[in-house]
């Protein structure tokens, strides 16, 4: 049984990552995507909410799925903070193993991948 932290757990691909591998580890998510998941019987023992005390666990995988896919604005300091610097703040305040990011970002909108002259 691996520990695995997983942000962004009820986003789209956080969702099926949590459904893919909450029977065979043990799987913590931050409290606002705990909150917003149901629990059923059966992964409640391997789903844990995310504390501050827990930051000391040494995970085996740290998933990041968050992202801001909001490419109405040009404000690419607000994408930068979403989509870098969280990245960022997971690797410093989290002891593990492996890190993962998974981004559709670039799939939502041709603006992400156009240069603009």
């Amino acid at each position: 049984m691996k520990t695995i932290f997983i942000a962004g757990a009820s986003g789209f691909i956080g969702k099926h990552l949590l459904d893919n591998l909450i029977f065979d580890n043990c799987i913590y998510i931050n409290k606002r995507d705990f909150n917003s998941i149901k629990h059923s019987e059966e992964n409640s023992n391997n789903l844990k909410c995310l504390e501050d005390f827990h930051k000391k666990i040494k995970f085996d995988y740290v998933i990041n799925c968050i992202g801001n896919t909001n490419t109405t604005s040009d404000d690419w300091d607000s994408l930068y903070e979403a989509n870098c610097v969280t990245n960022l703040k997971l690797m410093n305040n989290l002891k593990y193993d492996y890190f993962i990011y998974l981004s559709s970002f670039s799939v939502f909108s041709e603006r992400s991948i156009k240069i603009k002259i």
